[in-house]
């Protein structure tokens, strides 16, 4: 579903200004929902690992990221590094190359395509760097309460971040300080339901209204970003969609029998998202494309066909992911 967004919203182009902000915020919903399962999922790795063994080891669960994360992005780099150099661009470039790089790319707004989806994956680095530790030091329940500390004021640090730093307005939606509360959603509703979920919260997600009124809240917040703009976004449109992202993922992990769940537990679904990862790194050079490669839907297929290339080659030579449990 996250992925699918993503491609929806960079696989047509269109100057019209509604829909061109509303294509923006389309988007940026599916790499929200990627934040949010993925706070979701590495909470529940450190979960099960302190479980496990009564600690956590930073380390290894640092190795364990670079291993699955490093290999496809630098390969991602050096091809794009090349194509540069081929074009006689790559001093142009270079600097965005080595942001991208270092992962500092969510404090930089950069002109060139190809790169700009590299802010998700600087913030999502910084979030393996910043929450075990947090997580480690301060145990369970402390990271509970911070996790919902974050949600909570993250809308007045962006109303703040507004009105005194208009100068780096355009880098609201990106920055780290700016777009942790969606990853801390998924890290709260882990930590939720870290020992089973909660009577009141388990009503919610079995509801057979649920999924419907949680992809008609994140409809209507894709909506309203694109009449109003920021002023929706950055005050309360952020919060209601990561809201309604996690109560999705905990509505589908909760009640593995409804018709939301089992299409996404589909072989076609499951395979999409085996391959998200470098399906998102890869369409940006074919989605954004002003040649005819980049023609719908031309452009997807060949976005498909390189994302398969570098999971069965890259990816999977570096890290065999093993099943996650989920308790509930």
């Amino acid at each position: 579903m996250a992925i699918g967004l993503v491609i929806v919203a960079h696989a047509f182009h269109t100057n019209h200004p509604i829909w061109g902000a509303a294509r923006e915020a389309i988007g940026e919903e599916g790499v929200g929902i990627f934040f949010v399962l993925s706070g979701y999922l590495i909470t529940t790795l450190l979960l099960q690992e302190r479980e496990r063994t009564g600690s956590v080891n930073i380390a290894q669960f640092w190795i364990r990221r670079a291993r699955r994360i490093f290999p496809a992005f630098y390969v991602y780099l050096a091809v794009i590094a090349l194509i540069a150099a081929a074009q006689g661009k790559l001093g142009l470039i270079g600097p965005d190359i080595l942001r991208a790089g270092l992962y500092l790319r969510d404090y930089q707004i950069q002109t060139f395509s190809w790169l700009e989806h590299t802010w998700s994956l600087a913030v999502e680095t910084q979030f393996y760097l910043i929450w075990p530790a947090v997580f480690l030091l301060f145990g369970n329940r402390a990271a509970r309460f911070a996790a919902i500390a974050c949600i909570a004021i993250e809308p007045l640090v962006r109303i703040v971040n507004y009105f005194a730093f208009a100068s780096s307005r355009d880098l609201m939606s990106i920055a780290f300080h700016t777009r942790a509360d969606a990853l801390m959603f998924g890290a709260a509703a882990a930590l939720l339901t870290a020992h089973g979920i909660p009577a009141w919260l388990h009503h919610i997600a079995r509801s057979p209204a649920t999924p419907a009124l949680c992809l008609l809240l994140i409809t209507a917040c894709i909506a309203a970003t694109g009449v109003f703009h920021g002023a929706f976004q950055f005050s309360i449109g952020m919060t209601l969609e990561g809201i309604a992202s996690a109560v999705l993922l905990l509505a589908v992990v909760d009640n593995g029998a409804s018709i939301p769940a089992r299409l996404l537990a589909s072989s076609p679904a499951t395979w999409l998202g085996r391959i998200s990862y470098s399906l998102y790194l890869w369409q940006q050079p074919f989605l954004f494309n002003h040649s005819a490669v980049g023609w719908f839907p031309l452009n997807v297929l060949l976005a498909l066909a390189a994302a398969c290339l570098s999971y069965y080659v890259v990816e999977r030579a570096f890290f065999k992911p093993k099943p996650v449990l989920v308790t509930t």
